[in-house]
């Protein structure tokens, strides 16, 4: 229907809006996660009925590729003696050890607690991607909306802390 048409349109012009200024800073890093990102969302507005996994694995793709990237293995490996070796599963850092690596600078004094906290929530985030091998998913179009928003925050955080934005 002719309601149904402009609420989708409305939809895709603030998923773009809000999407823009994230996909400028991956833009920046490597086009590679851009494209990645764009995926994600051209996946929640398409119609596939299999989309919420589309959107799940190219969301977790994107913090796989990201992470890598800006904390690579050999310099979360030089830090990590002071942080613990609890970070390390079968020789590589976790995903919490890159994240908390990326925060290192603000990770002291009366941040630490809120770091570590904030750390474990973007673990869980990621995590919950991995939802992607479960064989139903039952995620609305606005449960989706909002981990691509969620994900978008957490990106430019990430990105514009570490300084790989310039």
């Amino acid at each position: 229907s002719g309601e149904e048409d402009e609420q989708d349109v409305q939809f895709i012009k603030d998923v773009e809006e809000e999407t823009s200024p994230c996909l400028g800073l991956l833009q920046v890093i490597d086009p590679a996660l851009a494209r990645i990102r764009s995926g994600a969302g051209e996946a929640l507005m398409g119609k596939n009925v299999d989309r919420a996994r589309h959107v799940l694995a190219s969301l977790r793709e994107l913090w796989n590729h990201l992470l890598r990237h800006l904390a690579p293995e050999s310099d979360v490996a030089n830090w990590a003696p002071e942080a613990g070796s609890d970070l390390f599963h079968n020789g590589k850092p976790t995903r919490r050890a890159r994240i908390l690596y990326l925060c290192r600078n603000f990770n002291h004094g009366p941040l630490t607690e809120f770091i570590i906290e904030d750390s474990r929530a973007l673990v869980k985030l990621v995590d919950f991607f991995n939802k992607v091998h479960e064989k139903e998913i039952e995620l609305t179009d606005d449960q989706l909306r909002a981990l691509l928003l969620r994900t978008d925050s957490w990106l430019m955080y990430i990105i514009q802390i570490t300084g790989n934005h310039r």
